[in-house]
């Protein structure tokens, strides 16, 4: 085989093994990991999602309050450091119930009202 072809059979390989490398990299830079997609209404940051004004995190991407159906419940029961009902907004009961909202903020949004974790910052 001619050297000049030899040479440029392996810069194919060598391009073609760094962009499937570099495809096999999450946003976060994590290989083998998904990028957060926070879809039309948000960006990522940090591992979460900042919602535009009028959208929230439903724990996937950022939506209309409106697709919010999760319930805020008291979570006393969890372990400590478990967190994983913190990265999504949830959806406060009704107005004579109480809203567990122990890490963010009460919003309200078309009459409903919604627990939105503080990610301060």
């Amino acid at each position: 085989m001619n050297t000049s072809i030899r040479n440029t059979v392996f810069m194919v390989c060598a391009l073609a093994a760094m962009a499937m490398l570099l495809a096999a990299c999450g946003e976060e830079g994590e290989s083998g990991s998904s990028p957060l997609d926070c879809g039309d209404h948000g960006h990522a940051h940090d591992g979460h999602c900042h919602c535009d004004d009028g959208y929230l995190f439903d724990g996937e991407t950022c939506v209309d309050p409106s697709e919010i159906t999760e319930i805020c419940e008291d979570h006393e029961h969890e372990e400590e450091g478990e967190e994983d009902h913190e990265h999504a907004a949830c959806l406060c009961p009704a107005p004579t119930e109480e809203c567990h909202c122990e890490h963010g903020d009460i919003v309200t949004y078309g009459g409903d009202d919604f627990c939105v974790p503080d990610y301060d910052h």
